[in-house]
Parts: structure tokens; sequence; C-alpha cells
């Protein structure tokens, strides 16, 4: 049998699921990796619990990769979280786990996970007792833990958390020390400023856009009071006041940390659970209260009596809106029955539009990228790009994804003052630095050979310099 949690409290335990292992942190220990090697995320929980790796109090959380995180302003209707659900679902293979909270004032926030896993977890964990079995939301204990060791501001209501790693970094929205949204990006080393800009201004788009936050206090940014230079010129283009907080680099063993400081209970508590246990067992009878049964009784008959008539009134406003209905489809020219193939096609366009804003974060350090190649003697035209939008995969997985038509590519075009030189110097430099650029490399490494062309404007000389970027064997 595997060794109980809770005996020793001492030995808090945080365990982070990732997509090709575990990452297991107890305090004052390293990180240990244990990796899948082909085994399901179960088993390798149960076999840890067998060799007894995993004591004390206990808390899993879920890589921030393999999540999904929506915040909405207001109580979310079941309708609402059905469409996000839907349309995630068309993406995860399996279903999705899902769970909701509310959050700061008048936002709601909902979170899911694929269901298989939560699964997975669930069953490895049943032979423990029910209330020793906490699998939290990841980004919730991070940060709660950023919090703690870090504490907000006194003056700053809203304010964006910034966490570096060496090859990722994740940027937190935070009100009242509540999560409202983040963004996780990636980095090189050394982190670029560019880098952590474009994370920090697409959160605060979305903060002012979408969630209607009028007023951001400042960022927090942890990172050291030795990189204070380098925060405040990360966070400049963004207009917000900065501070420098304690250095937390984003990574598996800060997270795993995060968890095994959140492995109790306790005030600081992530505020929901993947599964909440309800504390008894699962043979024993609940209790009734009767105390407080009886005046709900009361208070429901009247509120039969009430719902009664209630009921005839919205009988009454039911006709009424049926016929506005008929006169309205009979004025558009809509049959009743084509309603729902309407609503299908909006649905794709929305979903469409949606995978758009969604991926649209991968375009933000390619650009900023660009503006830092270019010479200062350039000026860009043009930068026309396309991403595929990944749309949906197959039931079995092995038709792979599906993606709108035509290849990823981008297209600069930019002009230069023309010289005596039929090709201008600025050609081979800015073929040169994309070429070298890893950023560019990444998503484009095939940089085509740049096209010049001569025109005169406003009585000056100009070449138009124009450079194609494809994938590989594009």
């Amino acid at each position: 049998m595997p060794r109980l949690l809770g005996r020793n409290r001492t030995a808090r335990t945080g365990v982070l699921l990732r997509r090709d292992g575990l990452a297991v942190l107890r305090p004052g220990q390293a990180l240990a990796e244990v990796p899948l090697d082909g085994d399901k995320v179960g088993e390798v929980i149960s076999r840890l619990l067998q060799e007894g790796r995993l004591e004390g109090p206990l808390a899993l959380g879920i890589d921030p990769d393999l999540d999904f995180f929506v915040c909405r302003r207001g109580q979310a209707s079941q309708a609402e979280q059905d469409q996000y659900i839907e349309y995630l679902a068309k993406q995860v293979a399996g279903g999705l786990h899902v769970a909701s909270c509310r959050a700061g004032r008048g936002f709601h926030v909902i979170l899911a996970w694929p269901k298989s896993l939560v699964e997975e977890v669930r069953s490895a964990l049943q032979a423990l007792p029910a209330s020793a079995r906490p699998l939290i939301p990841t980004s919730h204990a991070l940060l709660q833990y950023a919090v703690r060791r870090s504490p907000t501001p006194r003056r700053w209501n809203c304010h964006i958390r910034v966490l570096a790693g060496p090859r990722q970094g994740m940027a937190l929205l935070v009100q009242r020390d509540a999560l409202l949204a983040r963004r996780v990006f990636n980095l090189h080393d050394p982190p670029s400023c560019a880098q952590v800009t474009a994370g920090l201004m697409g959160l605060l788009a979305h903060a002012r856009d979408e969630l209607g936050l009028k007023k951001i206090d400042g960022v927090l940014y942890h990172i050291g009071p030795e990189q204070e230079e380098h925060a405040a010129a990360c966070a400049e283009p963004t207009g917000l006041a900065f501070r420098v907080a304690e250095e937390l680099p984003y990574g598996p063993e800060l997270l795993a940390r995060a968890l095994a400081a959140a492995a109790w209970k306790g005030p600081a508590r992530p505020p929901l659970e993947v599964f909440r246990s309800t504390g008894q067992e699962e043979t024993g009878l609940p209790r009734l209260p009767w105390r407080s049964a009886l005046p709900a009784a009361a208070a429901a008959v009247a509120s039969a009596l009430w719902l009664a008539g209630a009921w005839q009134e919205a009988r009454a406003e039911q006709t009424r809106l049926q016929q506005k209905q008929e006169e309205l489809l009979a004025r558009c020219g809509i049959e009743e029955m084509e309603i729902g193939d309407l609503l299908d096609a909006l649905r794709l366009e929305v979903g469409i539009a949606h995978a758009f804003l969604a991926r649209g974060a991968r375009w933000h350090p390619l650009i900023a990228e660009v503006a830092r190649i270019l010479p200062d003697t350039a000026r860009q035209d043009s930068l026309i790009g396309r991403y595929p939008l990944l749309l949906g995969a197959e039931d079995d997985g092995e038709e792979g994804p599906t993606y709108s038509d035509g290849e990823r590519f981008f297209h600069l075009s930019c002009r230069v003052p023309a010289g005596n030189d039929s090709v201008p110097p600025e050609v081979d430099a800015i073929t040169r630095s994309l070429q070298q650029s890893e950023l560019i490399q990444a998503a484009f490494p095939r940089v085509r050979g740049a096209g010049v062309q001569l025109i005169e404007e406003d009585a000056e000389s100009y070449a138009v310099i124009s450079i194609d970027c494809e994938p590989r064997g594009g």
C-alpha cells in the first residue's frame, strides 16, 4: 500500500505534470525529473507512491502549456461555457475537464484540462484519502507563491507580474491578488526586451479591450534589483510604472516549488481544485442540516406559489415572442429550419477569427525582431505574412491537423536612399541579419534572394528592397 499523505507535515511535495514526464520537488531538495519512458502519467504516479517518493501534503498541477485559461467579465453563463468548451474540444482528442471560479471584482475564470490526463491522475490517487488528492491550477499556485515572496504594492489595485526564465516567461494580470489572465511567451537565452515587451503588450491589450480594465497600475518584474535597468527597458513601451521584485526564474522548478508551497489546507489555498473533495467517505451517509432545511423548505413553498403566477405570465410572453419571431423570419425571407445551418456557419467564422486572435501572439516577436534588424537608413514599407491556422484534427489522430490554404511565409519590403552602387550595402546586411536571427530562422529558415527596384519620390532616389522568407523547402 502507498504511504498515506499527511503523516509528515514538513515534507510538502509539489508535482508538475509535463508533456514528457513529472517534475517533483520537496522543500530543501533538488528538483527530480521523472520521465514517462512510454508509460502513462497515472502509472508513473502510482509507482512513485509505491516507492514512498511522494510524502507529506501533496499538490499536483498541470503544466500551463497543457491547459486552457479564459476570463470573462461578469458571471459566465452555461451557454458561454458550453460554447468555449465546444470550440476547444475540436482541438483536444478525448474531451476536456472543466472547472471555474470567480476572480477579482466581477470576473469569472474558466479553466480546462485534457480529460484523459485528469482521469489518469484521479485513478492513480484513489488509494489515498479523499482530502489528500489536490490537483490545483498551476498558474494560481504560481501567483500565490509570487505574492508571498513579493507582496503587491499597497496602492496597486490591478497590475502585471512578469516572471522570465531561460526559455519561457509568463506574464500574469492580477487584480487584488486574483488572477485574471496570463500569457506564456518563448524566450531565447539571454532574454531580449523585445520578447518580454511583446508578451506585456499582448496582455495589456487583452486587459483593456476584452476585460474592460481602464487602468493598470504598474508592472512588477521578478528579475532582482541588479537587473533594474533591463526591467525598465522592457516596461518603457507600455507606459506603465514598474518595480523590481525577488528574482523568480520561470520554469519547471519554480512551478513545482509553487505547488509544494500550496500543499496544505489554509487561507492561501488556490481558489479551486480540478477535482474538489467533499471530505466524507463514499460509503458514509450525509448529515441533514435540519435547522437550515426547515426555513429553506418554507421559502421553497412561498417561491412555488410565486412561480405559479409567473408561469402564466411567461406563457403569454412566449406566445407573443413566437409571433414576433414568425414576423421577423417572414420579413428576412428565412425559413425556421434554416436557422441551425446559419448558426453553424456563424460559429465557424467566429471560431476561425478566435483562432487567429489567439495565435496572433506568434507575430508579435517576429515584428519586433524585424524592427531590430532593419538599419537606421531603412524605412519599412510593408510586412505581409501568413501563418497556418489550426482548425482541428481527426479523431484517430493519424491524419494530423488541418490548415487554412497556403503555406506560412512573410514578405518584407523596405526602402533605403539610393547611392552610386547598383546594389545598396543594406541588401546584404538585412539578408544576413535575417539568416542569423534565431527567432526568424525558427519559423522561416529559408530567406530568398532580395530584389531591388530603383524609384524616385519627392525628388529623392530610393532603392526598394523586397525579401521573402519561407519554411524550409518552401
